[in-house]
């Protein structure tokens, strides 16, 4: 927690100084008080920004599918045990699908053609 202590009051001086340094001309919005037009640097920093953003979004939707496949899963092992005769507590209690579930083989399959 200190760790965070320090963050926080190394970023509060940072946004104080740059308040008080800019006072009346400082705006709301933080890329409004640069000049995009001479400022390179600003551009810059834009960039780096975007490109960040733009190859961090695979990696953070890799959660996104795998919580997905696993959701459509659920939700076919549901229909597909509604489909069959009641089972009795010992077989097969398991609630999340395994690798050779369905949406699985689908995804396998389509990869595989293409």
């Amino acid at each position: 927690t200190m760790s965070v202590i320090i963050c926080f009051l190394l970023m509060y001086s940072f946004g104080l100084g740059g308040y008080l340094f800019a006072q009346e001309s400082t705006q709301g919005n933080i890329l409004l008080n640069c000049n995009h037009e001479e400022d390179w640097m600003f551009m810059m920093g834009r960039l780096g920004c975007g490109i960040t953003i733009m190859l961090a979004l695979a990696m953070m939707m890799l959660p996104c599918r795998e919580n997905f496949l696993e959701l459509i899963d659920i939700i076919l092992m549901h229909f597909a045990r509604q489909e069959q005769p009641m089972m009795t507590v010992g077989e097969q209690t398991s609630l999340l699908p395994s690798s050779s579930s369905p949406s699985r083989q689908i995804l396998r399959s389509v990869t595989k053609s293409s």
